[in-house]
């Protein structure tokens, strides 16, 4: 298996988990050759990390994935009442820029800069939407941290978080509800 069906399959596998509670973390690199890598994914979870780890396994082994990522309990140092489970790819795994369905990537060269797109998967939305009766708790609740580090200087990104060429968007199950654009104008 392609590491790029594995990161389709892999949300295929994790949305479940962040629409019950769960908040998932991406670290993404953009390299200069405009691909878009995963370094690691952080989940939180509820039942705790044992049984979530052992579906995880078996999902995975299910699609013939059972060595695609390194899975470990993890501390995040902070105090907090959730658990956690680290996936780390065991190789080089690169987000697809387009899917039939799913998540749409574009970079675009605007003079020196560039500018970085890319709208939420379309199954992501269509399922939030369906928690749209919930109530304001959940639907303000973040349950999906993209943080990606860029090749050059940002100049403009639709988040304000930072720490030098890394920008981290945090999105809400509410904002999932209507299209989620990520954009970001660097060098």
């Amino acid at each position: 298996m392609n590491t790029r069906s594995a990161v389709r399959i892999l949300a295929i596998v994790l949305m479940p988990l962040a629409m019950t509670g769960c908040y998932i973390q991406s670290d993404l690199t953009l390299n200069a050759n405009e691909d878009l890598e995963l370094n690691r994914m952080l989940l939180s979870i509820d039942g705790g990390p044992a049984v979530v780890e052992a579906s995880i396994r078996h999902a995975f082994t299910l699609m013939g994935m059972n060595d695609a990522f390194h899975i470990k309990e993890h501390n995040t140092g902070e105090f907090t009442m959730e658990d956690y489970l680290l996936l780390t790819p065991t190789k080089r795994m690169v987000v697809p820029k387009t899917t039939g369905s799913g998540d749409k990537i574009s970079v675009t060269p605007m003079g020196d800069q560039k500018k970085f797109e890319w709208i939420l998967e379309q199954r992501a939305q269509a399922f939030a939407r369906k928690l749209e009766d919930s109530d304001t708790e959940s639907a303000n609740k973040v349950f999906l941290v993209v943080s990606i580090t860029f090749p050059g200087p940002v100049d403009m990104a639709n988040t304000s978080e930072s720490k030098g060429n890394t920008y981290t968007w945090r999105i809400s199950q509410g904002q999932l509800t209507k299209p989620f654009k990520i954009t970001a104008i660097y060098k």
